[in-house]
């Protein structure tokens, strides 16, 4: 197991009233249950223009790993309104499948950045 600290969100909770809000905007490595390996996550916050041309406040969260020989890859999550984030990581992200994760070399870059 690395010594690196990860972010628990078993105990977090969310007003479903209020605007999404991002909780972390700098990198933190989180726990993947499904490839019993963290996954660097963070979050920003932005606008997306909808089907109508009026543009909402998003939060975009990005998840990062390394893929393989020497790459890296992503993959980006919009939330809207209404949306609790730490409830989708806990009720989804631990259990989310990264077909081209490389659980060695994702291990190794979060041993690296712990330096």
């Amino acid at each position: 197991m690395l010594d690196t600290p990860t972010t628990d969100f078993d105990s977090c909770s969310s007003d479903l009233s209020s605007p999404v809000s991002a909780p972390f905007t700098s990198p933190q490595w989180i726990f993947n249950r499904q490839h019993n390996c963290a996954l660097r996550i963070w979050t920003a916050e932005g606008k997306r223009k909808d089907a109508w041309g009026l543009a909402w406040a998003t939060t975009f969260m990005y998840v990062e790993y390394c893929a393989g020989k020497n790459r890296h890859a992503y993959h980006c999550y919009e939330f809207r309104f209404g949306i609790s984030i730490q409830q989708w990581l806990v009720d989804v992200f631990e259990r989310q499948l990264f077909a081209d994760l490389n659980v060695v070399e994702t291990q190794r870059w979060q041993q690296a950045e712990s330096v």
